[in-house]
């Protein structure tokens, strides 16, 4: 069986964007796979096939018992890469990707968090930004767009992120009516991320177009909760804008009208948390912060659960445990 995972690993390599593999790659891929059979079926015999594979109950808890976290990973990748190349079901396989990427996070864990991102969130806890959310919002009921537009666009973008792991993919969206965004070409609606109104402001859906793995997952909806709607919609009558006036008008800009790049989404954001916190945060930093935190007991459930959520939210897995979860 090493030799056929060798020869479809051989001729998945040539038609792959990145080149053949080397010859020591694939060497050290088969003999990954052939401990790895070991581990799972208790035996040393040859295998026929990877049928034992498709058991992912019975993989799953042979791997919990190899202790080195690195040889985890390494026995997945193999096993990944092998399927990859003989035509496995993709469900069977993005549960062993979504596994490898919980034992990758769990071997780096210590080292996460960069001596900036630490610094941060040793001196301002999750507590702290959540009472300075409260008392913005009960302090400033009375807003004028010249004096306070940019501070509660960035109290926005803030209260937020506390619910929706997003990037600084805010900086990008667009409002539109449900109506007209259905009459749209697919084409059109895959130039930016988008704010579609369901139902006046009662009720509306982030639609993520333009984000980090959107050729994987494509066009994602996101239900919006109600705190950011009313936050959302009081942009809106800060700047004078009606119902009748939204539609392709940004979520966030310039106190002009024109459109906050994402570069200038960091900077601004930036420039808000120094001033009230004294530290600079950025959209990654805030995911670390209100991002759930891996149990410490990896179980089947977790699995299931981080691929649903990261597909919910327009991320890969990997993306989900290296950049928003601390």
């Amino acid at each position: 069986m090493d030799k056929v995972i060798r020869e479809h690993i051989i001729e998945f390599g040539k038609k792959r964007a990145k080149g053949e593999y080397k010859p020591g790659t694939i060497k050290v891929y088969v003999s990954n796979i052939v401990a790895f059979n070991k581990v799972v079926n208790g035996k040393d015999d040859p295998f026929d096939d990877l049928d034992w594979s498709r058991d992912y109950d019975n993989v799953f808890a042979k791997l919990e018992q190899v202790k080195n976290l690195q040889t985890r990973r390494n026995y997945l990748n193999s096993l990944i890469i092998a399927q990859q190349t003989m035509g496995f079901k993709s469900d069977i396989t993005s549960k062993y990707i979504t596994l490898r990427e919980v034992y990758k996070h769990q071997y780096e864990k210590a080292g996460s968090l960069t001596p900036s991102q630490k610094e941060v969130m040793d001196a301002v806890k999750k507590e702290d930004i959540l009472k300075h959310l409260a008392e913005f919002t009960t302090g400033h009921n009375s807003l004028n767009i010249a004096k306070d537009h940019s501070d509660y666009q960035m109290f926005a973008v803030m209260d937020i992120h506390t619910r929706y792991p997003f990037r600084n993919e805010l900086a990008d969206m667009k409002v539109i009516r449900r109506v007209l965004f259905d009459k749209m070409s697919k084409e059109d609606k895959s130039k930016t991320n988008w704010y579609i109104l369901e139902n006046g402001w009662r009720k509306a859906t982030f639609v993520m177009a333009k984000y980090k793995t959107d050729k994987m997952y494509g066009f994602r909806e996101l239900a919006v909760d109600e705190r950011s709607g009313k936050i959302i919609h009081k942009l809106f009558q800060m700047r004078g804008t009606t119902l009748k006036e939204v539609n392709h008008k940004p979520v966030l800009c310039w106190s002009n009208g024109n459109p906050i790049t994402r570069n200038q989404l960091s900077a601004k954001l930036t420039e808000y948390t120094l001033k009230h916190f004294g530290h600079r945060f950025s959209t990654t930093l805030l995911a670390k912060y209100f991002s759930k935190p891996l149990p410490e007991k990896i179980t089947k459930e977790t699995i299931d659960g981080l691929e649903k959520d990261a597909k919910a939210r327009g991320h890969s897995v990997k993306t989900k445990l290296d950049t928003y979860t601390a």
